[in-house]
């Protein structure tokens, strides 16, 4: 029989599925406990020292075939004893693009407290909800490009301020040759 070295530290057979976890506490009406994977921490006391890096990383593929990391959580249900149903709440698939599945109006927030005050935000809570903003990256003199998305073929993009807040569209240029171009209609 062949021979196969070992790799790694901790090593499961790669001849079937695996799966490493926690199991259920068994204590009657009690919440599970967590389960933490940390990466190792700099010698106390050192100076300037970085903390390891921690890396999740998918099995290695082969040919045209890819390798993703799935995030799963367990969302609230309805008031009861029942197991709620895991979902999947990130992708990162083997292209690199990542899928955030989430419903909530706060379904993404970014800045510096998180999601008090954010600085960008996307709310994805409206109820069967196919509206949407593509922002797409333009080659050197082209800017960027915001396009709305949907399933029908005419999409309105809207632009709202907050309370009395004002709408400004800024050239960035005070050079008195600096235009903006609105186009109605086609």
């Amino acid at each position: 029989s062949t021979v196969t070295p070992v790799l790694h530290a901790l090593s499961l057979s790669g001849q079937a599925t695996r799966s490493f976890g926690m199991e259920r506490h068994t204590t009657a009406d009690t919440a599970g406990n967590a389960f933490t994977v940390q990466a190792g921490g700099a010698t106390s006391g050192a100076t300037d020292k970085s903390a390891g890096s921690l890396t999740l990383q998918s099995g290695v593929s082969t040919g045209t075939g890819t390798g993703s990391i799935v995030f799963k959580t367990s969302p609230a249900g309805v008031t009861g004893t029942s197991d709620n149903a895991l979902t999947t709440a990130l992708t990162i698939a083997g292209d690199q693009s990542a899928t955030f599945t989430c419903a909530a109006a706060l379904a993404l927030a970014v800045g510096p407290t998180g999601a008090t005050n954010p600085a960008f935000q996307v709310d994805a809570s409206t109820a069967s909800g196919v509206g949407g903003l593509k922002i797409t990256s333009n080659i050197t003199t082209q800017g960027v490009t915001l396009t709305a998305l949907g399933t029908n073929a005419n999409e309105n993009l809207l632009i709202i301020c907050k309370g009395a807040g004002v709408t400004t569209i800024d050239t960035g240029n005070s050079n008195a040759g600096t235009e903006v171009r609105l186009r109605v209609g086609n």
